[in-house]
């Protein structure tokens, strides 16, 4: 086996800020903010409108592993198939968080509306910037 070139994943700073870009409140946030700006450029056709989609499979299947993983983690068996529930049936993932943890899943409900609002306030903001250096805040 050949040896990993430094800086490659084998160095732990590479390694941790790696799983931070690609944690799942960072691809929520991310996904978010990419069907933000799609809707605020008016859904244009084409490639955006693939993009669009594909951030919005990305969510869901990221919050479904993430469901599956905590099921794992804390050695509860789950149904063989528990993630495809999650994806296409979001409401299930709800249920098992508030089964699961009780009236301590507002935590990490309250972190997802968190992190839901501000991507949306970030795709929004170039917008609302230009709106006041052009007077028109006055209109909507």
């Amino acid at each position: 086996m050949e040896p990993t070139p430094p800086g490659w994943m084998g160095d732990s700073s590479a390694a941790q800020h790696s799983s931070t870009l690609l944690s799942t409140p960072a691809v929520i946030f991310g996904c978010t903010f990419a069907d933000e700006l799609y809707r605020l450029s008016g859904s244009p056709g084409g490639w955006p409108a693939m993009a669009a989609v594909g951030a919005a499979l990305l969510l869901r299947s990221s919050v479904a592993l993430w469901i599956v993983a905590d099921a794992q983690e804390d050695g509860r068996a789950v149904p063989y198939d528990m993630g495809s529930f999650v994806f296409f049936l979001p409401l299930v993932g709800l249920i098992y968080l508030f089964l699961r943890r009780g009236w301590e899943a507002f935590i990490p409900l309250g972190w997802y509306i968190v992190l839901v609002l501000a991507a949306t306030f970030c795709a929004w903001l170039p917008n609302i910037v230009a709106f006041i250096m052009t007077g028109q805040v006055a209109h909507i």
